[in-house]
């Protein structure tokens, strides 16, 4: 397991906090990962692991990164096995699977940041499906509060129609385009391409009530249960595509245990005219969504 600084002369004090290291999960994979320091100063003791959205790399996380560290807190991001920096060969030679990054990774980073910041409090920023696998985790019971950004239950039936049956034809064509190309070409849909597997999991997951489920169909649900930690759902009204509201308002169901928030904002709430499914980590949103996360992370 290597750390390596890779800040350079010049740079301003977040950035020379920021190191880019490796993880190495109990299968033997390794995950390339983003540890963002406070100030020795100002340290709050307060961990947060930074959860990706699918086919989403952690660079798209480092500002938010900078920003919680520059507050205090200590954050990490880090790609998914077969993501970003993470993938190990080409998209069509990896055998990785979405299940692995809730049964294999997410471990493996909380461990990592439970041994190296014992007397912290440990948090997640969880964006998209990074907040529907934390059940998948046998560690899912180790954190103090969830911040879930447009994480939504992805069964089709939690779309409006017409875009339910638009997604469900999708998913269903789905097993067709990755046998043909080899990987699931996410590009096609505007996002980032994933291993065969990876996406497999996903559709199937996607075409099922249940959403998460085993390769029979069967709701897989191995930790849910754990989690019973303060957690706040929020998702935007200008998300229809990702994540609407039914599908943000369903995800405290898949955690029974936990003590839930959910809110749905509206653009103009925060004097924005767009947010959508990325937007609350563009640095625009700074002294709005970035502060109310951290306030809440902070007091929960």
């Amino acid at each position: 397991m290597a750390a390596l600084n890779l800040s350079l002369p010049g740079q301003n004090s977040n950035q020379r906090a920021q190191e880019h290291l490796d993880i190495i999960t109990g299968d033997g994979q390794t995950l390339a990962a983003t540890l963002f320091r406070p100030p020795p100063d100002r340290d709050r003791r307060l961990c947060v692991q930074i959860h990706s959205a699918t086919a989403v790399t952690r660079g798209i996380y480092t500002n938010y990164g900078r920003f919680l560290a520059a507050a205090g807190c200590t954050a990490l991001s880090f790609d998914y096995r077969g993501t970003g920096d993470s993938l190990r060969g080409s998209l069509r030679s990896c055998d990785d699977r979405m299940l692995d990054w809730g049964e294999y990774d997410l471990p493996a980073v909380t461990a990592w940041m439970a041994e190296r910041f014992p007397h912290h409090r440990h948090t997640v920023v969880a964006h998209s499906v990074g907040g529907q696998i934390l059940g998948l985790s046998p560690s899912c019971d180790r954190f103090d509060a969830v911040f879930g950004v447009c994480v939504q239950w992805g069964s089709w039936k939690n779309w409006p129609a017409p875009r339910r049956w638009l997604h469900k034809v999708l998913f269903h064509l789905a097993p067709g385009l990755i046998s043909l190309c080899g990987y699931f070409p996410g590009r096609w849909l505007g996002m980032g391409d994933l291993p065969a597997g990876i996406g497999d999991d996903w559709m199937r997951w996607c075409r099922g009530d249940s959403y998460i489920c085993n390769d029979r169909g069967e709701p897989y649900r191995p930790h849910y249960h754990r989690l019973r930690c303060p957690v706040r759902w929020l998702g935007f009204s200008d998300d229809p595509v990702f994540g609407p509201r039914k599908a943000i308002e369903a995800m405290p169901a898949l955690y029974p245990n936990a003590q839930h928030g959910v809110e749905i904002l509206h653009p103009a709430d925060i004097g924005a005219t767009a947010v959508g499914h990325f937007g609350f980590f563009r640095s625009r949103f700074r002294d709005t969504l970035w502060q109310q996360s951290l306030d809440w992370l902070v007091s929960s």
